[in-house]
């Protein structure tokens, strides 16, 4: 009982939160399949190889003209895809003019399925406030969503107005990670000037969804939904850019094209940049350097299939620390020879980490570190209490004789 009070105790204090953390990573990379990521979700990613080809070969230096994607888009609208969203900042006019916003604003238009990011910062105040009624055709309903009170942003970075308004949607992709800088979870929407802004892969579910209404998706204790990883990096089929913007140009000249855009009939398309300048690398569980676009990728495929972790009620966590405490303890004092002891206690050790592998392979994140510690407390205290009844009575038969 001693040893099930601190183990409830430290949990409570959140001091073995780091610890848990850490283990559900482990878990993350000992049990997840990559076979299980969809494959109607592809990435386009702006790597290192596509900017170095085009400032050598077009003299293209970053940030490339809107054309560009433009190009992207046509290709794409070409080739059927069912969405398309651009996690890249488009929040400054282009260089190369007026007519190249304009260019890809006409480009949006005509395949009416893009997307384009809101970076809404929790932490960092703009001199200039953005206006609510810019972002009020992005925002969500009362009700949509399980909780009632959101993350607030206190600030909004915004892409120009003219392809704001080309836009077919747009969603938050700022979000905070964990205290280790680890995003493990991403909070479903964010309030702003009393707006409620989805983040992208809601907005991008509502539109592939027809307007049904959103799945249950449930939260943990912080109002966040615990994202899912199938793998590390690379795990949704990719494909460099610079491939893509080839192909495009080879349907324009009649050509056969590297990759058909027929590919991607019916697929959901992301386009972001793994290239390490640009900034858009954030660590996950099972990558130090993970690329942001394939986190909302995962989030996305989790949504979209119903593949959600969830956390079980604190009564069957407290519940489970008092079997594992007591079912420990118990044995530990019944049991009298040392071998017997030895194998007792990586049985008991084994148990929490049976059940947490069972618990993952169900969708469920079951504490684990706070039963592995009320296992060990229990034996060592059942050990050392034995120890002391032992001697005592051995004191006694002596002192008797």
């Amino acid at each position: 009982m001693a040893a099930f009070a601190v183990a409830l105790l430290l949990y409570g204090l959140k001091i073995t939160r780091p610890l848990e953390w850490k283990s559900w990573d482990l878990r993350l990379r000992l049990f997840s399949d990559a076979s299980k990521a969809s494959g109607n979700i592809v990435i386009f990613l702006i790597d290192q190889y596509s900017l170095d080809i085009y400032e050598k070969q077009q003299g293209l230096s970053w940030p490339w003209p809107r054309q560009v994607y433009s190009a992207v888009v046509d290709y794409l609208r070409q080739g059927g895809a069912k969405v398309i969203f651009f996690d890249l900042t488009f929040s400054e006019a282009s260089r190369s003019g007026v007519e190249d916003d304009e260019d890809f604003a006409r480009a949006m238009e005509r395949a009416g399925n893009v997307f384009l990011p809101l970076s809404l910062s929790q932490k960092e105040e703009s001199i200039e406030a953005t206006p609510g009624d810019v972002l009020k055709r992005f925002s969500l309903s009362p009700g949509e969503l399980p909780l009632e009170s959101f993350p607030r942003a206190v600030s909004a970075t915004l892409p120009v107005s003219v392809l704001l308004n080309a836009s077919r949607g747009a969603g938050n992709v700022l979000f905070l990670p964990d205290s280790d800088g680890i995003f493990r979870r991403l909070p479903l929407a964010i309030s702003y000037r009393d707006l409620i802004i989805p983040s992208i892969p809601i907005a991008m579910v509502r539109f592939v969804g027809g307007g049904e209404k959103l799945p249950q998706i449930p939260l943990d204790n912080s109002g966040r939904m615990i994202i899912r990883y199938y793998g590390p990096a690379g795990t949704y089929k990719t494909y460099s850019i610079a491939a893509i913007i080839n192909s495009w140009a080879q349907v324009e000249e009649g050509k056969e094209p590297q990759i058909p855009p027929g590919e991607f009939a019916g697929k959901i398309v992301l386009v972001g940049a793994s290239a390490s300048g640009l900034l858009d690398l954030r660590p996950s569980p099972l990558s130090a350097v993970y690329p942001g676009v394939e986190i909302n990728a995962t989030v996305l495929d989790n949504i979209l299939k119903g593949d959600f972790v969830r956390i079980p009620a604190l009564m069957i966590l407290i519940g489970l620390v008092l079997v594992f405490a007591m079912f420990t303890a118990v044995g530990a004092s019944l049991l009298r020879k040392i071998w017997h002891h030895i194998v007792f206690f990586f049985i008991c050790l084994a148990i929490p980490f049976g059940a947490a592998w069972l618990a993952f392979n169900s969708g469920w994140w079951l504490e684990f570190v706070v039963h592995e510690f009320a296992v060990f407390t229990s034996f060592i205290g059942a050990s050392l209490l034995n120890y002391s009844a032992e001697g005592r009575q051995r004191r006694f038969i002596k002192g008797v004789f």
